[in-house]
């Protein structure tokens, strides 16, 4: 009973405090993000065909054929049209995928 009593006083405080919907609003955006994450990878492993495709992915990059950054590129890019991006400085170029 002391436990439960001291997390509703401490949720009470929280709440007295303004900080609780705070808290919300961070666990909410976590879940979020994970779960984004999660089916964003998922996603882009079936596209590369699953554990053979991120074996054949990981046999080119041990064999120096390519480079992580290109081999995400090209399985996110996803064969697009060059599109516009915005440079550090401000100006706009293209990317090509």
């Amino acid at each position: 009973a002391e436990i439960v009593d001291a997390v509703f006083r401490h949720r009470a405080h929280l709440e007295a405090q303004g900080r609780m919907g705070a808290l919300r609003r961070e666990r909410a955006r976590r879940e979020f993000l994970d779960l984004l994450r999660d089916r964003l990878l998922d996603d882009a492993i079936a596209r590369i065909g699953g554990e053979a495709g991120i074996e054949r992915v990981v046999g080119r990059l041990a064999e120096r054929e390519t480079d992580p950054y290109s081999e995400v590129e090209r399985i996110v890019g996803g064969g697009r049209e060059s599109r516009p991006v915005a440079s550090a400085c401000g100006d706009r170029g293209t990317v090509e995928t």
